[in-house]
């Protein structure tokens, strides 16, 4: 693996690498982000229409293309806040992280163009065969007509959380130590236990953390190779795009969703219908986008 172009995201971090300065900028974005959040919850929640306090867990359902567009609108505040904690615990800027801008928003429209195509060969030629239905959900009208907000509320999103484990905790690691079974497994495994709160059985709860943490592994490779987030956010666009605006869970986050997907009875069926198709998913679009990166 030649990882020589990471070293753009790396150097303006090695002045301030050492971990426990990273540990406690970690410490602080995570009581920043749910006590600015708790904060702006109610605002974002009185621009969908609700007015009482207990109505707030109502809107954090997104079960209304509304409350799901700004759901999504709500990581302003996680970014403001690793902005202020880079600034002021690393003395460096949020586009740091980035890379050069130039070169990652080549790359991301460059991966994000093969991806699309392989999620049309996959949609296209690949049966389904879940053991689960599939419904139609929010009106095609009423789709295109949220897809001009939904559409950067996702980036947004998707940017937020590549800039918090790729850019930041990726890089400070990296410029601390060599090993990368460190600063790949760490940031990534962290990411997929961040992704608990959606399972709701014992057995879904480590089936996807499994996946998330792959993904963050996918998303740590190739930023490593490109030397920018530009390919990362790209595929973590390309697969939230697909999970939030074309196939949700019943109930769950699905206010935005052309089709949602009914619970499947049992972990068997959860494993055979939905996860293990998802990994097999996340090995083509990560190939594919190493593919995009060497044209």
């Amino acid at each position: 693996m030649r990882y020589d172009a990471h070293e753009q995201l790396c150097a303006p971090a090695r002045h301030s690498s050492h971990p426990a300065r990273l540990a406690i900028g970690l410490v602080a974005l995570a009581i920043a982000s749910i006590f600015l959040t708790a904060l702006a919850r109610p605002f974002f929640a009185g621009l969908a229409g609700y007015e009482e306090p207990r109505e707030l867990d109502v809107f954090s359902l997104g079960a209304t293309q509304v409350d799901m567009t700004l759901n999504l609108f709500l990581y302003i505040v996680p970014l403001v806040s690793l902005a202020l904690i880079l600034r002021i615990l690393h003395g460096r800027g949020w586009l740091t992280l980035i890379g050069s801008v130039k070169l990652a928003a080549r790359q991301f429209g460059r991966v994000l163009l093969y991806l699309v195509a392989i999620y049309i060969a996959i949609g296209t030629l690949v049966p389904n065969t879940r053991e689960v239905a599939v419904v139609p959900h929010v009106p095609i009208d009423m789709w295109l007509t949220f897809l001009p907000l939904a559409i950067p509320a996702i980036l947004l999103q998707v940017s937020c959380e590549e800039l918090i484990f790729r850019g930041y905790m990726q890089s400070q690691l990296a410029a601390f130590f060599s090993s990368k079974l460190i600063w790949m497994l760490m940031p990534s495994l962290i990411f997929g236990f961040a992704h608990v709160g959606i399972a709701e059985t014992k057995g879904e709860i480590w089936l996807y953390v499994a996946w998330a943490t792959a993904f963050g592994l996918a998303a740590a490779d190739l930023t490593a190779r490109a030397g920018t987030l530009g390919p990362a956010i790209a595929m973590h666009f390309i697969n939230n795009f697909g999970a939030i605006l074309v196939t949700s869970p019943d109930g769950f986050l699905d206010g935005l969703a052309l089709y949602v997907f009914t619970d499947p009875q049992s972990e068997t069926e959860f494993l055979n219908s939905l996860l293990i198709p998802e990994f097999m998913v996340l090995l083509c679009i990560w190939l594919t986008a190493r593919i995009a990166l060497r044209r």
